[in-house]
């Protein structure tokens, strides 16, 4: 079951991110595609462009629905 899923704004964030979960000793996987998520693990990360996109919103939206249908106990 994943407990924490978070969508980061490039790949630096997101393993940054990823690593204070695992230094804390959860188990972690960083994706950069939502057609590998899954919830195998603890904490699962999304990296995506939207820091170099035009519109980062639209860049990002849709990786934190796919995230978000995990239903992590927190986003």
């Amino acid at each position: 079951m994943t407990l924490v899923a978070f969508v980061a704004d490039d790949f630096t964030g997101a393993t940054d991110a990823l690593w204070q979960f695992r230094r804390f000793g959860l188990s972690g996987s960083l994706v950069t595609d939502v057609a590998h998520l899954h919830d195998r693990d603890d904490v699962i990360g999304i990296a995506t462009t939207a820091r170099a996109s035009a519109d980062p919103v639209a860049s990002a939206l849709p990786a934190l629905r796919a995230v978000a249908a995990l239903g992590p106990l927190v986003l």
